[in-house]
């Protein structure tokens, strides 16, 4: 117990906030002005893409507005894969910014070290002639 409750408990008067009733119970429920979370989070889904021996592009990502945001690799597969972040200027033109080998069986997550307007993620597999398969998981945070 707090030193305010115990002297509030000692002179006989309420010690709860104005927003709540005697049994502690709140009048109006808490934060009913806030807007929900779930806007400024963002997730796509790329399932079960199989790897060549050339990198498959995912498409562009606009990272313009989001504070934070990563690629999750999950390697399904029986081989390695090798996944690079590209980032750009404008959509068009990429330059590689990171680079990361996904053991079988794993999961990376890889996150871009220097910012562009646009970022995607490039996947093959690490070994010439054997394929695997990946999942690959986009999520950011939205600058509020």
């Amino acid at each position: 117990m707090s030193k305010k409750t115990r002297h509030c408990l000692r002179k006989g008067r309420s010690c709860l906030p104005p927003r709540c009733k005697k049994n502690g119970e709140s009048k109006k429920p808490c934060g009913s002005n806030r807007k929900p979370a779930s806007p400024f989070f963002s997730e796509q889904v790329f399932a079960d893409i199989s790897t060549t021996d050339d990198f498959i592009a995912l498409p562009p990502q606009d990272t313009s507005n989001k504070s934070v945001y990563s690629y999750a690799v999950v390697n399904k597969g029986s081989e390695p894969v090798l996944a690079q972040v590209e980032i750009g200027p404008n959509g068009r033109d990429y330059t590689i910014d990171v680079e990361e080998v996904v053991p079988t069986g794993a999961t990376a997550v890889v996150v871009p070290a220097r910012f562009q307007r646009f970022t995607r993620l490039l996947v093959r597999s690490l070994n010439v002639g054997k394929p695997t398969g990946v999942t690959v998981y986009f999520q950011s945070q939205r600058a509020r």
